[in-house]
C-alpha cells in the first residue's frame, strides 16, 4: 500500500454543500464498531446522507485460492479472502446498527486497489476511517494503515476513530509550521463538528519558523467565529512520549494536519508527535 505515484485528489467539499454525505469504510478491524456508531451519530447530527464504502461486495462469493491470488498477496501483503471476510462482517455490524434509523444510506463498492478505495471515498465530504487497519481487515502500523494512504493521497476530510467518546466536550489542534497545519481552524469550522467543544491549540518545535504565525492565524480565525482558544505550553521536538500523553489525557478528539510527520533525519530518529497523538486521541480529524 505504497503511495507510489499515485495523484493527489484535489475536489473536497464541506457539511455545508447540500446534499452532504458522510461515509463509512467498512474495512473491519478492532475500530470498525466504533467507527459505524460515529458515522451514524455525525450524519444524525448534521441532516446528511450516509454511504457505506467496502474495498469489496462481501455477498458475492470468496476469491478460490489460486495461486494468481497467492502471488497476488505476496506481493501487495493483503489476504483477499480475509478482505472478503472483514468487510462481509463490518457490513453486516453496519446494517445492523441502523435498521431502527431513518437515515438515507447508501452501500458502494469502492475497489480493492488502494486508490480506486480512495476516489470512491473522495466523493463525500467527511470519511470516517477504521484506525489501525489495512485494506484486508487485519492490524497494521500507522504508516500503512488506510487512513494514513486517504490522509497522504486525498484532500477530503478524514476523521479517524479509534475509539467512540460519549461525546466530544475537549479538543486540541496541534499545530507546527507545515502548510496543512495552517488550515486547520477553517477546515474544522467548514465542517462544523462539535461546535460546542472547547478548543486548545498546541503548538509543536514553537522556535520552528511560522509556528508562531500559524498558532496567531488560527486563534484570530477561531474568535472570528466566536469560538475562543486556549494556547497550551508548546510542546519541544525532543519531547517524552509520557509527557505528551499526559496533555493529551483531557482531550477527546485532536485536530491535525497529519498522522505522521518525518521531514528530514532529525525527525527519523526522534519520536513524531503526530504519531504520538494519534496513538493516544480517541478520534483524529484531519480537515
Amino acid at each position: 500500500m505504497q503511495p507510489g505515484t499515485v495523484p493527489r485528489i484535489t475536489q473536497k467539499f464541506g457539511l455545508g454543500h447540500h446534499p452532504g454525505t458522510v461515509a463509512c469504510l467498512l474495512l473491519g478491524g478492532q475500530a470498525q464498531p466504533a467507527t459505524i456508531a460515529m458515522s451514524f451519530e455525525i450524519t444524525a447530527a448534521h441532516a446528511m446522507r450516509l454511504t457505506a464504502v467496502a474495498p469489496v461486495d462481501p455477498f458475492t462469493p470468496p476469491p478460490r485460492p489460486t495461486f494468481s491470488h497467492s502471488l497476488r498477496s505476496l506481493v501487495e501483503d493483503i489476504d483477499p479472502v480475509a478482505m472478503h471476510q472483514s468487510a462481509r462482517s463490518a457490513i453486516e455490524e453496519f446494517e445492523a446498527h441502523g435498521h431502527d434509523n431513518r437515515l438515507r444510506v447508501s452501500r458502494v463498492v469502492g475497489g480493492s486497489d488502494i486508490r480506486e478505495l480512495t476516489a470512491k471515498a473522495a466523493e463525500s465530504d467527511l470519511v470516517l476511517v477504521p484506525a489501525n487497519v489495512g485494506m484486508d481487515g487485519g492490524w497494521a502500523e500507522g504508516w500503512s494503515e488506510v487512513a494514513e494512504f486517504l490522509v497522504r493521497r486525498s484532500d477530503v476530510a478524514i476523521l479517524r476513530v479509534s475509539r467512540k467518546p460519549l461525546n466530544v466536550r475537549k479538543v486540541v489542534f496541534v499545530l507546527s509550521s507545515t502548510e496543512r497545519c495552517s488550515q486547520l481552524a477553517r477546515g474544522y469550522l467548514e465542517l462544523g463538528l462539535w461546535p460546542e467543544a472547547s478548543i486548545s491549540i498546541l503548538p509543536i518545535g514553537e522556535y520552528r519558523p511560522g509556528v508562531a504565525e500559524n498558532v496567531r492565524e488560527q486563534l484570530d480565525l477561531l474568535r472570528t467565529r466566536s469560538r475562543n482558544a486556549a494556547l497550551l505550553p508548546p510542546i519541544d521536538l525532543d519531547f517524552e512520549a509520557a509527557d505528551l500523553e499526559q496533555v493529551l489525557s483531557p482531550f477527546q478528539a485532536a485536530v491535525m494536519g497529519h498522522l505522521s510527520y518525518r521531514a528530514g533525519w532529525f525527525d527519523s530518529v526522534r519520536s513524531d508527535p503526530f504519531e504520538v497523538v494519534a496513538s493516544r486521541a480517541p478520534v483524529v480529524l484531519v480537515p
